[in-house]
């Protein structure tokens, strides 16, 4: 199965789509072995806030936005819902929780008629705080792995010897 990622730069690179807005923080690339990300590293004691505003996603697909957070220690307050969607006129459509530690986060939605989102990330805060973000995508939602539980397969169809 091919799964298509609309999230633009689920590597933080400086080459691809940069935030569109950033508030009280800096973006950059935090990759390790075996994963991608980015990093957002606070510089007020607000905590870190970016937005990727997204066009031409396919009108009314049910879609979810995926990204592992960082580890938090049990006393770290992030800048309100970790990830969050929202609507060209700023309703949301989706929210996370508001904490979350080395956990694999899921919002779905439905992509509203003119095809467009703004897709929120918000940080712990503290000054020089880094939360890191990993695996981010946004795919059709019955592609996500979060989607298969125990009983269900992937059904994989091979030619034979």
């Amino acid at each position: 199965m091919l799964r298509h990622n609309y999230f633009p730069n689920p590597a933080g690179l400086s080459s691809r789509m940069q935030p569109s807005e950033l508030i009280d923080c800096t973006f950059r690339d935090w990759n390790a072995p075996g994963v991608t990300g980015f990093a957002l590293t606070s510089s007020t004691e607000y905590g870190s806030y970016a937005a990727w505003d997204l066009t031409q996603l396919p009108a009314g697909s049910s879609l979810a936005l995926l990204a592992k957070v960082g580890s938090a220690a049990a006393e770290d307050k992030y800048r309100g819902a970790i990830l969050e969607t929202r609507d060209s006129s700023g309703t949301i459509l989706a929210q996370s929780e508001t904490w979350a530690s080395n956990k694999l986060l899921r919002v779905a939605f439905t992509v509203p008629a003119n095809g467009k989102i703004t897709v929120v990330f918000r940080g712990r805060q503290g000054v020089n705080v880094v939360t890191a973000f990993y695996n981010t995508r946004i795919t059709e939602t019955s592609e996500d792995e979060s989607f298969f539980n125990s009983t269900d397969q992937v059904l994989v169809f091979g030619g034979g010897a």
